[in-house]
């Protein structure tokens, strides 16, 4: 998969711009913390809102690569989870098998856990490697694939 890294980073630029720079958020923000009226203080609060600001834009950056070259094969992966467990399921159905509970509830958690963890990734003040995206997908995949065998049929 190619993907132009320029050509993203200014997609993210031109959002961030036209969100908070065009509108005048951004230096309100920092006209604010610059002007706070102590002395001594004006380093650390304006240090602070840079800091913010900086956090935002990762976030944005982030969100880009991520639905570059993410989305597609977590939902390509969930998708399969999910067939190829409602297919177990329906065996288990089929042959008066009992489902696990405790492997439902346990996955299902696991799902809402990665889904959160996927909201967060933009976020995170960590460094994103392809292990560790690969380690959640994999989570996620096994997650969705338990929770679809194991879903309660009703018997």
């Amino acid at each position: 998969m190619n993907i132009d890294i320029n050509t993203l980073t200014e997609s993210a630029n031109n959002k961030f711009t036209s969100l908070f720079i065009e509108t005048g958020i951004k230096p309100k923000t920092e006209a604010f913390f610059r002007g706070n009226g102590y002395a001594g203080g004006q380093g650390v609060a304006q240090n602070w809102i840079n800091g913010v600001w900086m956090m935002v834009y990762k976030a944005m950056w982030r969100g880009y690569v991520l639905a570059q070259i993410f989305f597609l094969p977590l939902l390509a992966l969930a998708i399969a989870a999910a067939v190829d467990g409602s297919g177990v399921r329906a065996r288990k159905k089929y042959k008066f098998e009992t489902s696990n509970p405790v492997f439902f509830y346990s996955s299902t958690h696991l799902v809402v856990l990665m889904s959160g963890l996927f909201a967060f990734l933009p976020l995170a003040p960590i460094s994103l490697s392809a292990t560790a995206l690969v380690a959640l997908l994999v989570a996620l995949g096994a997650g969705v694939w338990f929770s679809a065998a194991n879903f309660q049929t009703g018997t």
